[in-house]
């Protein structure tokens, strides 16, 4: 990566923040952004607006001359019951974990195609797209839609040389999951998967350093799958024939 230009959103803090750093020790000059300062955030910004993301591509093009990568990671969640979700819960969660990626990932290709070098397209998705745990209808719904936008993409702008691909995290620890469950209940969880622990932010950040490498150079339309095993007993169960 010694010398790639990545743009990483949601990079303040958790897989983000993770992506921006193992990239970084990697030699990539890496353009963080958030809609917090902070923690290697060069670019501040709510990406839920295409405005805004192509005013954080036009920044990077002007800090280091080009973009090689777009990691689309920033998200947000909302939980709850499906019955009792208000438009405004879905309008939250949808705002930047759905359109802020679809904008990031449009702005950056269109930079990539304008400088006609390739390039490569990074989607943070979900476990969830496999696994569908309930009270969270919102995120899992935006999460199965950049899904299925990372495979049309990827057959869309292979003829530009843009690899697109996407990388499905499991249970990560996160300073976000403090918000739905204690330190003692997640390290549990983390000792009940079959890996033993919940995967870290570094563990996502090794995953994006591959698909953005050289080291991919033939991979496009991937989902990697990088959750410690979490979806092992649900896939066994399936095919059992067991709920």
């Amino acid at each position: 990566m010694t010398g790639k230009v990545v743009v990483v959103t949601g990079a303040a803090r958790g897989i983000g923040q993770g992506i921006a750093q193992v990239l970084g020790a990697n030699g990539a000059r890496v353009v963080g952004v958030d809609r917090t300062a902070g923690n290697g955030v060069e670019f501040v910004a709510d990406i839920s607006s295409p405005e805004a993301n192509r005013d954080m591509v036009a920044f990077a093009v002007e800090r280091y001359g080009c973009v090689d990568a777009v990691v689309a990671c920033a998200a947000v969640s909302r939980r709850g019951p499906f019955v009792e979700i208000q438009p405004e819960d879905l309008a939250y969660t949808f705002a930047p974990t759905l359109y802020g990626a679809f904008y990031t990932c449009q702005a950056g290709a269109r930079q990539m195609i304008a400088q006609g070098n390739g390039g490569s397209v990074l989607i943070v998705g979900s476990v969830h797209v496999h696994q569908h745990n309930p009270n969270s209808a919102s995120y899992n719904m935006a999460k199965a839609a950049l899904a299925s936008l990372s495979r049309t993409i990827a057959a869309e702008l292979a003829p530009h040389g843009i690899r697109v691909n996407s990388i499905l995290p499991g249970w990560t620890d996160t300073p976000g999951e403090l918000n739905f469950a204690t330190r003692e209940q997640l390290d549990e969880a983390g000792r009940r998967l079959p890996l033993g622990r919940l995967g870290r932010p570094e563990d996502i950040g090794q995953a994006a350093l591959y698909l953005l490498s050289d080291e991919a150079a033939y991979v496009t339309g991937c989902e990697l799958l990088v959750d410690g095993g979490i979806t092992l007993n649900t896939r066994s169960a399936n095919a059992k024939g067991e709920a």
